[in-house]
């Protein structure tokens, strides 16, 4: 029988990569049933499941239990990536239709919703593996590669004669990711569980959603006012946005410095929560707003303003139903009402999904905007939900470079040009922005 390549690697390299005898015989078991694993999860094929050890495949059906039944406290004694899981489940599937899964269908519906297994490519291959008796553990090489080994574990187990995958390295790499997002974000972990919860569903958040299903509905709180309505509140102009060469309105961002509020507004808007305060002129420079008192012209800022930091701070020690209850009395998810993910790159990148669409020749057409958050970085320069992105700044987004330059862009420019196609016309729009960061502070 023929050898592949990676089994031939395997039987070369000996000692490196078998059991602590040096037996690369054990090890190409290993190496196979980690590849059939890898190529089902990355197609997403039924057959995935027979794959996984007895221990892997219980694992969503008790987060399920949690998803049905346990409440904010229950939540609370879980892993923050483990309340993410089961609140995903809890809210990406009707609850009828949830427990009604069976094994395999939970499982593939978890899959499905990348819940598990999203990095996994059908060409990465398990290298320097370690067999210990009926155990087993290596690392992924991405496409094959040595020199792109990933940091964490893979792990499986020999049940009845058969190598089978354990889900604990995909918790394990849960875990590192995570940590990782509040590291770079400058989030606490609840602010950051509560950010990616917002995100993935791309909606509030509140205190009913962390209740089981068929918990007794909780009383309606009265959103907080922002203000009177004859008082205008510390606003600042933070964006502004023109169409070019398209009879399209105008827009302006403009930010609640009191409640840390940010909105999109075009001419003959009113302020949300001030219907006494009315956008009446946009232009290059400035926004005119009509208040009871008569007219106020707010500019885009000096050479001086910048984002800065989030306006409002908190505890220290909180869990999600903590940030749930600050939010039932606001309006809009924690992005808005604790400014938080503005232009700071790793909650940049969870406020929009922007999906690279592959061109016939190999190369990209350009991003399809797929969902994108009210008053984010993306809403504010004009994208909406099924544009196809194809220019920012001049430069063609037709490669992965190009989209990497874009978020660079996205996250330090106070100019930024946009072309896209909307159904069947070419847009583009100008927005001009406040620094995002300090003046003269060094690139993140």
């Amino acid at each position: 029988m023929k050898r592949s390549p990676l089994i031939l690697t395997l039987l070369l390299l000996g000692a490196a990569v078998g059991t602590e005898s040096g037996s690369a015989v054990e090890s190409e078991p290993v190496a196979e049933a980690a590849a059939r694993w890898v190529a089902a999860v990355h197609r997403q094929e039924p057959a995935l499941v027979e794959l996984m050890s007895r221990d892997a495949r219980a694992y969503y059906p008790r987060l399920r239990e949690h998803a049905l039944r346990a409440d904010a406290r229950s939540l609370q004694s879980l892993p923050f990536e483990e309340q993410l899981q089961v609140l995903f489940l809890r809210h990406l599937a009707p609850p009828d239709a949830l427990a009604s899964m069976d094994e395999k269908e939970l499982i593939l519906f978890a899959r499905e919703q990348g819940l598990f297994g999203m990095n996994l490519r059908s060409h990465d291959t398990l290298e320097e593996i370690r067999v210990e008796g009926d155990r087993a553990q290596g690392r992924l090489a991405k496409f094959g590669r040595l020199d792109r080994l990933e940091p964490g574990l893979h792990y499986l187990v020999r049940e009845e004669g058969a190598w089978k995958v354990e889900l604990r390295g995909e918790q394990e790499k849960a875990t590192l990711d995570f940590a990782a997002f509040v590291k770079r974000s400058g989030l606490d972990e609840a602010e950051a569980a509560f950010f990616l919860l917002e995100m993935r569903l791309m909606r509030k958040v509140t205190s009913r959603d962390l209740d089981p299903p068929g918990a007794s509905p909780r009383a309606a709180r009265r959103l907080e006012p922002v203000a009177r309505d004859t008082t205008l509140p510390p606003l600042r102009v933070i964006a502004l946005r023109e169409a070019v060469g398209a009879a399209l309105p105008p827009a302006a961002t403009l930010e609640d410095q009191a409640e840390s509020l940010r909105y999109v507004l075009e001419p003959g808007d009113t302020l949300p929560g001030h219907p006494r305060v009315r956008v009446r002129e946009i232009s290059a420079e400035s926004v005119l707003l009509a208040v009871p008192e008569g007219e106020v012209r707010l500019g885009l800022g000096g050479k001086d303003a910048y984002l800065g930091q989030r306006l409002r701070a908190g505890p220290t020690r909180r869990g999600l139903a903590d940030l749930a209850a600050q939010g039932d009395g606001k309006p809009g998810p924690m992005a808005q009402w604790r400014n938080v993910g503005l232009r700071e790159r790793p909650l940049l990148l969870q406020q929009g999904w922007l999906t690279p669409v592959v061109a016939e020749h190999g190369g990209l057409e350009g991003l399809r905007v797929r969902r994108l958050a009210a008053g984010s970085f993306w809403d504010q320069i004009g994208l909406q939900e099924g544009d196809l992105l194809v220019a920012a700044n001049g430069r063609a987004l037709d490669s992965l470079d190009a989209w990497k330059e874009f978020v660079r862009v996205a996250e330090r420019e106070t100019e930024v040009v946009v072309a896209l196609h909307r159904n069947t016309r070419k847009l583009r729009f100008r927005t001009r922005t406040i620094s995002p960061t300090r003046p003269g502070s060094p690139p993140s």
